[in-house]
């Protein structure tokens, strides 16, 4: 199983105050490989550099939704586990990503016990993937 320092984050978000809640967070659970993504034509660059165990989607310049970003980042990296950021129910979430594989989703004022929820539930999935798979 690969330790939390090794996995590649990247937090695809405009709003800089919403990227400064996760940061700290993500890092204060041991990820230290974080980039950040704020537009559209960014994505396919800095997908095409490394591979990321872990992407936090919310709202890209770009894109109407954080569901759009959501099937575009898919089809380019389909290993990649996925945190969305959205004020949405969980019902319309649900409804709306419903065949992407989203491990869930928090609101936008970013409540910390929602993201390490996730990204406990991130760790469990990496503990029974096979190295060969990662």
């Amino acid at each position: 199983m690969e330790k939390q320092q090794d996995i590649n984050v990247l937090v695809f978000e405009k709003d800089r105050e919403i990227i400064n809640m996760i940061l700290p967070l993500l890092k204060k659970k041991g990820y230290d490989n974080i980039n950040t993504c704020l537009h559209k034509k960014e994505i396919k660059g800095i997908l095409g550099e490394k591979t990321y165990g872990l992407a936090v989607i919310g709202e890209i310049d770009g894109y109407n939704s954080p569901f759009d970003a959501l099937k575009d980042i898919i089809m380019m990296s389909p290993m990649t586990s996925v945190i969305l950021i959205s004020d949405l129910s969980e019902r319309e979430v649900h409804e709306k990503a419903e065949g992407y594989g989203i491990i869930g989703h928090v609101k936008r004022t970013i409540p910390p016990d929602d993201i390490f929820l996730l990204l406990e539930q991130f760790e469990k999935i990496l503990a029974v993937i096979p190295p060969s798979m990662e």
